[in-house]
């Protein structure tokens, strides 16, 4: 059951994300829809849901980027999983903390995948200005709202086994 309602929810994403590339892209400038959904699904998820979920999100990416394959999986999986990590010691219900997540999850995501760069495709792999500055907001202004969707979608976490 539970892959089904992550399945669910990553159609929706995918969908999502589709659109607002293809109709509200100011510039090239979009929410990360799936971005914010792997960061909800971090929060609100169990390990195994996370980091499976955050790595098709960034498999997506993948696909649809000509270089450095994989890149925004390793990404995606490695922010969930720091999330996943502290998500016990900080508080997230509220939309101004989830919008701040969203916001940190996308600066690390985009340098992390410009060190990526760096290191594997032999340069920095940089989008310009508008990219950078303007993609953290409009995927904090996007969080709450994929937060209330993935609430419906993830599943419950274990609250049994604390780190």
């Amino acid at each position: 059951m539970t892959f089904i309602r992550l399945a669910a929810l990553y159609v929706l994403c995918v969908a999502a994300q589709w659109w607002l590339g293809a109709h509200l892209s100011p510039g090239g400038v979009t929410a990360n829809v799936l971005l914010d959904a792997a960061v909800a699904v971090a929060v609100l998820g169990g390990p195994v849901a996370a980091h499976g979920f955050a790595f098709m999100c960034g498999l997506y990416f993948d696909f649809m980027s000509p270089r450095m394959f994989g890149g925004h999986a390793l990404a995606f999986t490695l922010m969930a999983r720091a999330i996943w990590f502290v998500r016990w010691r900080l508080d997230f219900p509220t939309p101004p903390s989830q919008m701040a997540l969203a916001a940190a999850a996308s600066v690390f995501a985009a340098a992390f995948h410009s060190l990526l760069g760096i290191v594997f495709a032999g340069g920095f792999i940089w989008r310009g200005w508008a990219f950078s500055v303007f993609t953290p907001v409009a995927n904090a202004v996007a969080a709450p709202f994929v937060f209330a969707l993935a609430a419906v979608f993830a599943p419950p976490p274990d609250k049994s086994r604390r780190r």
